[in-house]
């Protein structure tokens, strides 16, 4: 199934998959709604899934109120690289059992199309004894 990867630095990415972190915070809007892959940046790996269920733009009270979502600090607001600021949320995430290798495009910095095999998407893939 060719599924959108979303591209997530190490430490966020764990954030989502541990189950700490369900907001993940962007500088533009997404309109993509479903399932999605989770890339760990720089590894050429799909680590997990996730449903992407909404996208809100959000101001600094916004930002301060949902913080236990994103886990960024309240102080970092000024420091986000970006002019708009948006939340991406995600539900049902969950850590795949062996990650999904890809070739990673040039210039594909945001989303990557994956081919990831149905059992490896559904946990039904075998284990190694």
């Amino acid at each position: 199934m060719i599924l959108d990867c979303l591209i997530v630095k190490e430490k966020w990415l764990n954030m989502i998959l541990d189950g700490y972190k369900s907001l993940e915070i962007r500088g533009g809007r997404t309109h993509k709604r479903g399932l999605i892959g989770l890339i760990q940046s720089g590894t050429g790996e799909v680590k997990g899934i996730a449903s992407l269920t909404d996208c809100r733009k959000l101001d600094k009270k916004d930002f301060v109120r949902l913080q236990g979502f994103h886990q960024i600090k309240d102080k970092e607001w000024e420091e986000l690289p970006y002019k708009n600021v948006y939340g991406w949320k995600m539900e049902n995430r969950r850590r795949l059992r062996k990650p999904v290798k890809y070739n990673h495009p040039r210039g594909a910095v945001i989303w990557v199309k994956v081919d990831i095999p149905e059992e490896v998407l559904y946990g039904k893939e075998k284990c190694d004894k």
